[in-house]
């Protein structure tokens, strides 16, 4: 069974504020309006040179980022159960399934163990 995830970060939905992109700051806010992070290059003419695209990549990923751990741990729970208990404890035990069940518990801020 999936983890059940008691929500920790910010109220949904995650939005890119289309106003404040400068190409040099890019501010994600949550559903309450409040700022969750002003993605920003470092200030070297490299960082600046790729700044307005790069900012705006991060920016997109980490609105995104609660409806890929709610859709990470709906896809645990439908593993689990289209892959029921007779081959069960093999496939848990995958490569694959480590890694799913270790972003799962790195976005939670759950401790992950290296277990290879």
């Amino acid at each position: 069974m999936a983890p059940e995830t008691t929500t920790k970060h910010a109220p949904e939905p995650w939005q890119i504020d289309s106003d404040t992109r400068s190409g040099l700051h890019t501010l994600v806010f949550d559903g309450s309006g409040d700022a969750v992070c002003d993605c920003a290059p470092g200030m070297g003419a490299d960082d600046l040179a790729v700044a307005g695209a790069e900012c705006e990549a991060n920016a997109r990923l980490i609105a995104a980022a609660p409806d890929l751990l709610a859709a990470l741990e709906e896809a645990i729970t439908l593993i689990e159960f289209f892959h029921g208990a007779p081959g069960w404890p093999e496939y848990q035990s995958s490569p694959e399934m480590k890694r799913i069940r270790a972003a799962s518990a790195r976005a939670r801020g759950e401790e992950v163990r290296n277990e290879s």
